[in-house]
């Protein structure tokens, strides 16, 4: 798959094959390229080589901190600071 390498509309590129044989065809507006694109899409095509992960990285998601009990702040109104005496 080539991405945004349509020469008509930038689209996305798909090669596929039928009973005739390969093709590259335009995912978004179905153009089929013909030989000599193809020959030079595929001749600039270079896929990069990747990187090996090194063993000392863990690949699993971290842990969770784990939350106390919430803590009341200095002054805020409980039930016993918040009555008011009514004469």
């Amino acid at each position: 798959m080539w991405l945004k390498a349509c020469p008509k509309c930038g689209g996305d590129l798909m090669e596929e094959h039928d009973h005739y044989g390969k093709y590259i065809k335009c995912f978004q507006c179905g153009r089929m390229l013909t030989e000599a694109e193809e020959s030079r899409l595929r001749a600039s095509a270079a896929f990069p080589i990747p990187t090996p992960i090194p063993a000392d990285i863990s690949m699993e998601a971290p842990t969770r901190r784990k939350r106390g009990p919430k803590k009341r702040r200095p002054g805020a109104m409980g039930k016993e600071q918040g009555q008011r005496k009514v004469a």
